[in-house]
């Protein structure tokens, strides 16, 4: 599978926008156009074989994206949930 370009977020933001709305996967809040972000729910370098795959892709705000790195999705949330007014707010 090829490496992931900016031509393949224009290609599946759409999808995943009419799919899943525009929440970020990450922190719950919406993503203004100029912040959205393709997520891999399961990391590139952990499976590179799921980098195009639908089901392991959702919106994400850049930032938050960037933030999380290569972590599991829960690891990125406990690490910032002390930080993050919108976790404070759904428990």
């Amino acid at each position: 599978m090829s490496a992931w370009s900016g031509n393949d977020t224009k290609k599946y933001l759409p999808v995943l926008l009419a799919e899943h709305g525009n929440l970020c996967v990450l922190c719950g809040e919406p993503c203004a156009p100029d912040e959205l972000s393709v997520e891999h729910l399961i990391p590139r370098s952990t499976a590179p074989e799921l980098s195009h795959d639908l089901d392991n892709l959702r919106i994400s705000h850049k930032s938050c994206n960037f933030s999380r790195g290569n972590r599991s999705i829960e690891t990125f949330r406990s690490h910032y949930s002390n930080n993050l007014s919108w976790w404070n707010n759904i428990q």
